[in-house]
């Protein structure tokens, strides 16, 4: 069994380079697959989950650059 580490919301803004707030912002509108609500105060942040969704932006990020043709005559 694999062992998974709950980031404060500090953390896993460290982790995403981002500010607290984009996580705050985030995490509110849902599209944060990795959260993990422990209680109505209490909110962390699954250290695997947030690296697996990482790791899908940017495969997603790729797949649209490898289709996008650059190749634009003007």
């Amino acid at each position: 069994m694999e062992i998974d580490k709950l980031l404060s919301i500090k953390e896993a803004a460290e982790v995403l380079n981002v500010s607290t707030d984009w996580i705050y912002r985030h995490q509110r509108w849902k599209t944060l697959p990795f959260t993990v609500v422990l209680s109505a105060r209490k909110i962390r942040f699954s250290l695997n989950g947030l690296l697996k969704w990482l790791e899908e932006q940017q495969h997603g990020r790729q797949s649209l650059e490898e289709g996008r043709d650059v190749s634009h005559s003007v």
